[in-house]
């Protein structure tokens, strides 16, 4: 439903220009509202897993009803600037009824579309998961490994429970906690603004802040504004306090707080990325064979070994069936290195299954 806004309050946006003479580049406006990206790498990306699905299940027909109806949508409004590539991307689009060319249709706003709520909503979410993206670029973590644990702000409260099954998806998220980070926290005395009060007493009033822990003296500094320690009267000002955060979490802004990442490695994690790291590869060799969508292939890999149920998911994903015996048809042998720097040399043979 995002993208149906999207397009529909773009065209909203472009009757109103026109109709006040003003003039507007649609491409300009596309790049500012719904880019190739969103569509290709957000939506996309979310309704994969339904378009793989048999036969004429509702979920399926629903995001390609989707996906249909924004593409003639956008072709629709690229037609002025792209005329000859729209007019071709219709004639494939088009039924029956539909007129013979793109330039006998005219722009229609579907007003039931409109969300604002929504709009602020996934917006919030787009942040979200561009911050875990951020965050596996900086530690080079590939998305094929899943994040174990993810730490929002309090105030994404909401957000996570409408939507905490698309940025688990789209950041490959094993878990969202709403909480305040909990961070070991360090306190530095500033001996600048000691010296200017207790002079001589200085290293006395050291030894008493570093008598206090640091979180508590830290929270009654903020809760009450000044701390008695040992005598001493401690100000905000008279001391530093440094958050140190462990080497297996990561830390990336967006406009409210901060995501944390945690990318602690377990068994699990390890085991489905090497297996969405075998996946992506007979993807790739299915590509190679330049395979229908739709064409089944006998596997056999050698290298690396799964229990029953990964194998049965791989299987599922690629349309292929593990076997022992076959005549490859393709055969490539791939380096995979896990993030706990391990390296499994895997190979992987394919034929087409015989009778599709």
């Amino acid at each position: 439903r995002f993208h149906l806004f999207i397009i529909i309050k773009i065209i909203i946006i472009i009757k109103i220009k026109v109709k006040n003479k003003i003039i507007i580049s649609i491409t300009t406006l596309l790049e500012g509202n719904m880019d190739m990206e969103d569509l290709s790498r957000w939506y996309i990306r979310l309704i994969r897993s339904r378009t793989w699905r048999e036969s004429e299940d509702p979920e399926k027909l629903s995001a390609y009803q989707t996906l249909y109806y924004v593409l003639m949508k956008l072709i629709l409004l690229l037609s002025p600037v792209v005329p000859h590539i729209s007019e071709k991307i219709y004639q494939n689009l088009k039924t029956g009824e539909m007129p013979e060319s793109i330039f006998m249709k005219s722009i229609t706003v579907d007003e039931k579309y409109i969300d604002k709520t929504l709009e602020e909503e996934m917006g919030l979410v787009r942040e979200i998961v561009d911050a875990i993206m951020r965050g596996r670029d900086r530690i080079k973590y590939t998305l094929r490994y899943p994040v174990w644990r993810i730490i929002l702000p309090k105030s994404m409260e909401d957000i996570v429970n409408k939507y905490s099954y698309i940025i688990k998806e789209q950041g490959n998220v094993r878990e969202i906690e709403v909480a305040e980070f909990q961070g070991s926290i360090s306190v530095k005395p500033n001996y600048r603004e000691l010296g200017k009060v207790f002079r001589s007493e200085v290293p006395k009033v050291v030894e008493a802040i570093k008598s206090i822990d640091p979180k508590t003296l830290k929270e009654r500094l903020e809760k009450e504004g000044v701390v008695k320690v040992e005598g001493y009267e401690i100000k905000p000002e008279y001391v530093d306090f440094k958050m140190e955060i462990p080497e297996n979490i990561v830390g990336i802004e967006f406009s409210r707080g901060v995501v944390y990442l945690d990318i602690k490695l377990t068994e699990d994690i390890l085991k489905e990325g090497l297996m969405r790291e075998i996946i992506r590869r007979i993807q790739a060799m299915r590509k190679d064979m330049d395979l229908d969508i739709e064409e089944w292939v006998n596997i056999k890999i050698k290298g690396i070994s799964f229990d029953r149920n990964t194998l049965e998911y791989i299987e599922r994903e690629v349309r292929g069936k593990f076997c022992e015996n076959i005549t490859p048809e393709h055969r490539k042998l791939w380096e995979i290195k896990t993030p706990d720097n391990k390296r499994y040399k895997v190979e992987i043979a394919i034929e087409r299954c015989k009778g599709n």
